[in-house]
């Protein structure tokens, strides 16, 4: 997403100026198509470089051929409706559906399964945006229940792995620069923000969920690019937060 937008009045000066399309690609070196795709929309996505040469070619002010402004849909980086839609799209691929609840000037939600009493799975989370260093989602809280005890393992992992993926998609489109999870750790001795997945699979009992959770979620952000970033233990000696983080790769529209 492109921070500003050109907009332009291209048909209007060169109805003035009398040239032809042909005549104002071979004097400016730019495309004829180029250039009839920009008369044609006035906003089409042009490079500065070309609309200043298009200017000098008419002898015509910048100004008086093109407008640059703000996108606002770049700087419109918190929760309002419109980004939750987008956030909404995205995990329908999950299979479920959320209600939100807003806050703190459109910067903090509060996530939950709609009809959560259908759903195999419930979900409920905590998710803010922070703009103060380098502007990203932080994914607080990401809980993830199975409804009941016989659904499979690799349904919530299925499910689990779609949402993550989502948040990560949602972020890119709001032009955030990075993906935060934070995971809960339950009494576990940790001394390095580095540790391996192996070492701690052996630090969890098969009948310890909180961690058995940890494990999941560590290993399919794993997956998908997320990397180990710190760990903390605020006001608490048993439990710990596990930090992992993920630099958004950004695509030209």
């Amino acid at each position: 997403m492109e921070k500003f937008i050109v907009e332009n009045d291209l048909a209007t000066v060169l109805s003035e100026s009398g040239l032809s399309i042909s005549e104002v690609s071979r004097r400016s070196s730019i495309k004829r198509q180029t250039i009839i795709n920009i008369r044609d929309d006035i906003s089409y996505n042009v490079m500065l470089t070309k609309a200043y040469v298009i200017s000098q070619t008419l002898n015509e002010p910048f100004d008086r051929i093109f407008k640059v402004r703000r996108n606002p849909r770049f700087f419109e980086r918190n929760f309002s409706e419109v980004n939750l839609r987008i956030l909404e799209k995205y995990v329908e691929s999950s299979g479920l559906s959320f209600t939100y609840q807003v806050y703190s000037s459109k910067c903090k939600v509060n996530v939950y399964t709609k009809y959560e009493m259908k759903r195999r799975v419930s979900f409920s989370g905590n998710l803010l945006i922070d703009l103060s260093s380098v502007p990203k989602l932080v994914i607080v809280d990401f809980d993830l229940t199975k409804r009941d005890r016989y659904i499979p393992d690799s349904e919530l992992v299925s499910i689990f792995d779609k949402l993550l993926h989502a948040m990560v998609l949602f972020a890119r489109d709001i032009n955030l620069v990075e993906v935060e999870l934070r995971l809960l750790a339950n009494n576990l001795e940790l001394n390095t923000p580095n540790i391996s997945f192996s070492k701690l699979s052996q630090m969890v009992s098969p009948d310890d969920e909180i961690n058995l959770y940890l494990l999941l979620a560590y290993k399919e952000a794993y997956q998908q690019g997320f990397r180990l970033s710190y760990f903390a233990t605020p006001y608490r000696t048993k439990w710990h937060d596990i930090f992992m983080k993920k630099r958004i790769h950004f695509q030209k529209d």
